[in-house]
């Protein structure tokens, strides 16, 4: 990280970001008190826990056709089985279709789920992703900040909020 910081230096400010420039010359104004960028949530936050909680329901209902999957199969394997093995089950031919229709019902609504969790992984990603890079921008904002405490360079803190925003920046556009 210390190439970064360096990079800061050389780092032209650009006027689009004097709003947090200003309010973390407010917060030193104010003897620090509001400490604007120390929150850990992001907006983000609740789209991941929603996005997550459809991937759960896709897992479950996908564990619940494996279940009744493999009822199904045992099932089957045991009317397979020799009349004098003790775990045979006589089914009619009737009852075999009828498991057979019932296997294969089964079979494609698990597929189905299966494809919707594909999406819904997905999703979840790309939330995480977004999620993560603004947490990225406060965390540097706050290192910023941190830094304007200790020495008092409003040079260098507004350089580095202008870094900061164009690197954040680039982390964007990798999600697209």
């Amino acid at each position: 990280m210390s190439t970064e910081w360096e990079q800061i230096r050389t780092t032209e400010v650009q006027e689009k970001y004097d709003p947090i420039v200003r309010n973390i010359l407010r917060d030193k104004a104010d003897a620090w008190r509001h400490d604007y960028y120390k929150e850990t949530s992001t907006g983000y936050d609740v789209h991941v826990a929603k996005s997550q909680q459809e991937v759960n329901r896709y897992k479950t209902a996908i564990k619940k056709y494996d279940a009744s999957l493999k009822k199904i199969t045992e099932a089957l394997d045991a009317a397979e089985k020799p009349p004098t093995d003790p775990k045979v089950k006589a089914l009619t031919q009737k009852e075999l279709d009828e498991l057979e229709v019932e296997y294969t019902e089964m079979y494609k609504l698990k597929c189905e789920q299966m494809v919707l969790l594909d999406g819904a992984e997905k999703t979840v990603q790309e939330w995480r992703w977004k999620q993560y890079v603004q947490k990225k921008r406060v965390e540097l904002l706050q290192t910023i900040r941190n830094t304007f405490m200790v020495d008092g360079d409003a040079e260098y803190m507004a350089r580095g909020v202008t870094w900061v925003e164009e690197y954040i920046s680039t982390m964007r556009e990798t999600m697209s």
